[in-house]
């Protein structure tokens, strides 16, 4: 027989709906911050309480983990709440270019860069929120 932890063990990570569903149904038998999430959770937003995201951006929020809210919106939040969302970089490297994010596939977005530049390591700093 399959476990509530199991079961919020094996979420696939598409849609955080079906985790918040699996939390209210496993009640106080588990620990929060142990949820799985489809990316790390933003250290910026500590000031938000972000149990666990999905693909899409989509986050499972709120003191008991019971509402879901898009990722956007809590960083725009925390951004009037927090100055110290917007940090200051120092970057050392060969080349900069500045690049608008495109369309990728289910879970991530794309910049394009030259062909030359694959297997190179590379920064991405988000301008906008």
């Amino acid at each position: 027989m399959t476990t509530m932890k199991e079961l919020i063990a094996a979420w696939d990570k598409k849609d955080i709906n079906e985790l918040r569903d699996l939390v209210a149904l496993a009640g106080d038998d588990i620990d929060l911050s142990s949820l799985p999430s489809a990316v790390e959770i933003p250290e910026s937003l500590t000031t938000y309480p972000v149990w666990s995201m999905d693909v899409l951006g989509r986050a499972l929020v709120g003191p008991a983990a019971d509402e879901v809210e898009e990722l956007a919106e809590i960083i725009k939040w925390c951004a009037t709440k927090n100055e110290n969302l917007l940090k200051t970089y120092t970057i050392r490297g060969y080349w900069s270019t500045e690049k608008v994010v495109g369309p990728g596939n289910l879970s991530s977005s794309r910049v394009n860069l030259p062909a030359h530049w694959r297997g190179k390591r590379v920064q991405v700093i988000l301008l906008d929120h």
